[in-house]
This record gives structure tokens, C-alpha cells and sequence, in this order.
């Protein structure tokens, strides 16, 4: 006759007729040697196995019993003990809640990814490094890995959304990811709790932007470039716009490089009567990896550049970098430019009215501004990659490591002269300060 709180089981049933008593206490699986279901005094129940290491009875903690997203059924929980036995035949050890050398701790798991998979593929680590310490650490940092479920990693994107960040949830959720997946391949948790968390259901917002200027709702580029042509007017009729952020932005859109690639820029890297700039290795934005076997990369400079970079350097007055800041003459900080374009939309002209009033884009919305228009000037798809400095992949091998300078050269030229066209007056008229 069966007791009223057995501590046996066999069935799902059998799991939910254990009542929690006054102190822990552990039930046996009748048909699995080893599974046992941990039950604590509020009732919490959690799957562990016992299982011989040499002369050493060792337990590894499976996950909480249930049917909720991180929890695990009788079956799941049978099959995850089939599968580390197979493993241990095998010579391949589980890992254990009391081995000394493994993480315990959420803490412990980020030190250990960071110095091990972040640091070393990443040419920016701090990017990975500001959201673990600001948004993943504060809030489990210090809970043990083994209590770590799909629910609790789903309530810290759920707390971003809500306070309106929902861009920034988006890449927590991606780092949280990539942190208990490495932690489920190095054998620090069987199953990475944040497997099931997808983007759509919590509202992250993690689409890749699409916004180029000057394309209709297909993304086609269309030939009369009326926002490009807003822009540079804005540009020109902002008060107190310095010429760091006025000539730096136009030129952001006639060469397509990165906003830090330009921030970082030196004169020394600018040669203005081959109409040249080498971006060094350590500029670009690279894995390390590729970092490894990278190159500078050569800017082909148009005319209507080569005079942006001009009066750059008349602003400079004699210093190193290109976009000096005008309170420490430090580069621009890698935020300068961003928010000195997000400024242009809330900046007005004298009689109060929107000095821009397109549909608003970054920095780097001018950088895929330039490769869509590129297209429409039917410049070969491999020369419009290349002036983007991407890799080619395949097409690599079959172009080998020529560095089209030419081509991407005629390439910026054309569409800098389809600029030219739209921004330049010139109508045989007196100009307040200079001649007709």
C-alpha cells in the first residue's frame, strides 16, 4: 500500500503526489537508477542525478521539474540522464554541481565568457562587457547557474521593453544568448535556458534598419535626390553646427565609410593631392581575427571630397585629427556625429519651421545610402562591396587581392556628380560674399 508521501516515483503523477516536508528530502525514479527529484520545504521540485566518477558519488543538477519553458518532464529528464550516461561510457564527464574548476554563479559564467569568447574574437569588447555589468549582472549576477530559467532571462528583456528601451532589449537579449549557449558547449549547464527566447515575443526590436535616403517604398533608388538635397541645406543653415559635424556628415555620405573610421581619422592618413585616405587596420571594423590578416584600406577621394577635406583642415587649425572636438581637441567621441545629426531634426529656422523634414536616419543610413545608389548607377556588385571595404567571401577567390581603386574611384566620382548636381546652385547669380 502505497504510503501518503511516497518517496518513489514512476509517472508525472507520481512527481506531483510528493508533498513538501518540514526539511529537503529526495525521491527515487524506480525505472531510472540515479534520477532523483529534490522536493524543498516550498514545495520546489528539481530533477538531479547521481552518477560514479572513479571512487566519487558525484549529483548534477538537470533543471526544475514542470512544463513551463526551462523546466523538465519525467520523459525529458529520462532522456537527458540517457544521454550523459552515453557521454560518460564514452569518457566524456558531465559537469558537476561540486567540481571547483566550473562556474556557480551567473557572475562567474560572464567573467569566464568574456576573457575566454568575448575578448578574444572581439575587436570591441566593451560593447558585450557595458551590457552584462549594466543590465544582466545587476539583476542575477549573483544566482547560482542551476536556478537560472527561461522565465528569469525572459523577466529582464520584459523590464527593458517596459521602460521604452526596446532597441537596447534587443541586443541584451542577443548577448544572453550567446552567454548560456557558451556556457551549454563548455558543459557548464546542460541546456542553455535562453534557447527558447525569440525576439517577437517579448517586442525587442532587433530588425536590420532599411532606411536609405532617396528610395521609394520598395527600396528602390530613385534618381532625384530630394532628401539628399535636404539634407545638405540643413546642413549649410544650422546655427552654430561646427564644421567638424557639417563637412564630416556630407562627407559620411559621399564615401560610405563608418562614422568611426572618419572620427578616427588623422591628417596624416589623408593625401589630398593623390585624392587619397588610408584607413589603418586598427580604424576599421574588424574581428580580431580579421584584424590579423587585414590591410589599410584605400579611399578613393572625388573631387567634391578632396574640397570637403579642405576646409576640414582649415577648421583643424594645425591639429592631428581630422574632427578635432572644440573642448579638449581630442577626436570626436564615437557618438559626436550621431547625435549631431538627431539634432538637425529638432533644430528650426527663423521663421520656427523644421530646418529638416525628411523621415530621420543615422549615420550609417548614409552608408547603405550610398551602396543602394550605387546600384542604380549600375556599378558592379563587387565594386560596390569593395567600396564599402567588405569582404567578397567567394567572390574573393575569384578576384583575388586586386583592390579595384580605379573602379571604386569612377564609382564615388559618379555619385558624388549626382550630388553635385542636386546640391550645387548654379544659376549665373551673385552669391552674398562671392563673385557671379
Amino acid at each position: 500500500m502505497a504510503t501518503s508521501n511516497p518517496t518513489t516515483f514512476s509517472t508525472d503523477v507520481g512527481i506531483q503526489k510528493l508533498k513538501p516536508r518540514a526539511e529537503r528530502f529526495e525521491a527515487g525514479d524506480v525505472k531510472n537508477k540515479g534520477l532523483r527529484v529534490r522536493v524543498t520545504p516550498r514545495g520546489t521540485k528539481t530533477f538531479v542525478w547521481y552518477y560514479r566518477d572513479g571512487s566519487k558519488i558525484r549529483r548534477l543538477t538537470l533543471g526544475q521539474y514542470g512544463e513551463a519553458d526551462g523546466q523538465l518532464t519525467l520523459a525529458k529528464a529520462r532522456r537527458r540522464v540517457t544521454d550523459l550516461r552515453d557521454k560518460l561510457t564514452a569518457g566524456v564527464k558531465p559537469h558537476t554541481s561540486d567540481d571547483a574548476d566550473t562556474p556557480k554563479t551567473v557572475q562567474q559564467l560572464a567573467d569566464l565568457f568574456y576573457d575566454k569568447r568575448i575578448v578574444p574574437s572581439r575587436k570591441r569588447p566593451d560593447a558585450v562587457k557595458q551590457i552584462l555589468d549594466h543590465d544582466i549582472l545587476p539583476a542575477i549576477g549573483t544566482r547560482r547557474l542551476n536556478t537560472i530559467t527561461t522565465v528569469t532571462l525572459g523577466k529582464i528583456i520584459d523590464d527593458m521593453v517596459s521602460r521604452g528601451a526596446k532597441s537596447h532589449a534587443g541586443k541584451c537579449l542577443a548577448i544572453l544568448k550567446q552567454l548560456f549557449n557558451w556556457a551549454a558547449g563548455r558543459g557548464y549547464v546542460e541546456v542553455s535556458p535562453a534557447l527558447s527566447l525569440q525576439p517577437d515575443n517579448f517586442g525587442v526590436v532587433t530588425a536590420t534598419r532599411q532606411r536609405a535616403l532617396d528610395t521609394n517604398e520598395q527600396g528602390e533608388a530613385q534618381a532625384d535626390l530630394k532628401e539628399v538635397a535636404a539634407l545638405w541645406a540643413a546642413l549649410d543653415a544650422a546655427p552654430r553646427i561646427s564644421p567638424q559635424v557639417r563637412h564630416g556628415t556630407k562627407l559620411l555620405l559621399l564615401t560610405g565609410v563608418r562614422s568611426g573610421e572618419l572620427r578616427l581619422a588623422k591628417w596624416k592618413h589623408i593625401d589630398q593631392d593623390n585624392a587619397e585616405w588610408t584607413i589603418p587596420v586598427e580604424n576599421q571594423k574588424l574581428t580580431k581575427k580579421q584584424a590579423q590578416k587585414g590591410k589599410p584600406f584605400v579611399v578613393p577621394l572625388s573631387p567634391m571630397a578632396v574640397e570637403l577635406f579642405e576646409l576640414l583642415k582649415d577648421a583643424a587649425k594645425g591639429s592631428e585629427w581630422v574632427l578635432p572636438s572644440r573642448r579638449d581637441g581630442q577626436p570626436f567621441t564615437d557618438k559626436a556625429l550621431a547625435r549631431a545629426i538627431t539634432r538637425l531634426f529638432d533644430l528650426k529656422d527663423k521663421d520656427g519651421q523644421s530646418l529638416l523634414t525628411i523621415e530621420r536616419f543615422t549615420a550609417h543610413d548614409m552608408r547603405r545610402t550610398l551602396r543602394t545608389h550605387l546600384s542604380r548607377l549600375r556599378v558592379p556588385p563587387h565594386i560596390c562591396e569593395k567600396c564599402l571595404n567588405h569582404s567578397l567571401g567567394r567572390l574573393e577567390e575569384t578576384y583575388g587581392t586586386h583592390t579595384f581603386l580605379d573602379e571604386r574611384r569612377d564609382a564615388l566620382e559618379k555619385w558624388a556628380n549626382q550630388v553635385d548636381l542636386q546640391v550645387t546652385d548654379r544659376e549665373n547669380v551673385v552669391r552674398i560674399g562671392g563673385a557671379a
